[in-house]
């Protein structure tokens, strides 16, 4: 009886140490499976985040050409205003200098502003990044492609309305 029962607790012993075994290859693989999980998770957060950061930019370069283009075009409207206001012998000395100037200069016209959804690039944004934008940019962003930024009675809109009409667009 004593060797059966050393044979049965054995065996029992071997049993538990199998089982002990089993349990922790599963928790290891488990372990392993969620650190795959959560390296790729956050591989997607980072691309998501480098490909936000991109577009950002280039919205930014869009914004600063438009706004080079719209100043030379205010520019040259502006000097056209000034040499009026001057006195005749200015007046002469400068169309000469106008007329030489004009053989170097190439006048390029103001991009179009168009409002299709492939150039309306403020509305791809994400929300978050939209949000971020002040009340004055919302407002020039929607005034140049005219777009109303007040209401019935005159006031401008609230943020969350401009942002409705960027988004809208």
């Amino acid at each position: 009886r004593e060797a059966e029962a050393k044979k049965l607790a054995e065996s029992k012993r071997k049993q538990e140490e199998e089982r002990a075994k089993a349990e922790a290859e599963l928790a290891k693989k488990v372990a392993e499976k969620e650190e795959a999980a959560r390296k790729t998770l956050e591989a997607k957060k980072k691309a998501e985040k480098e490909e936000s950061e991109r577009m950002a930019k280039e919205v930014e370069a869009a914004q600063a050409e438009a706004e080079v283009a719209a100043k030379k075009s205010k520019g040259t409207e502006s000097k056209k205003a000034s040499t009026t206001k001057k006195s005749t012998k200015t007046k002469k000395s400068s169309l000469k200098k106008k007329k030489k100037s004009t053989k170097n200069v190439v006048d390029v016209p103001a991009p179009p502003v168009a409002t299709t959804a492939s150039e309306n690039e403020w509305a791809s944004l994400a929300d978050s990044t939209l949000k971020r934008k002040t009340i004055a940019q919302l407002i020039e962003y929607l005034t140049e492609r005219g777009v109303p930024v007040t209401d019935d009675s005159g006031q401008s809109l609230k943020k969350a309305d401009l942002l409705e009409a960027v988004k809208s667009m």
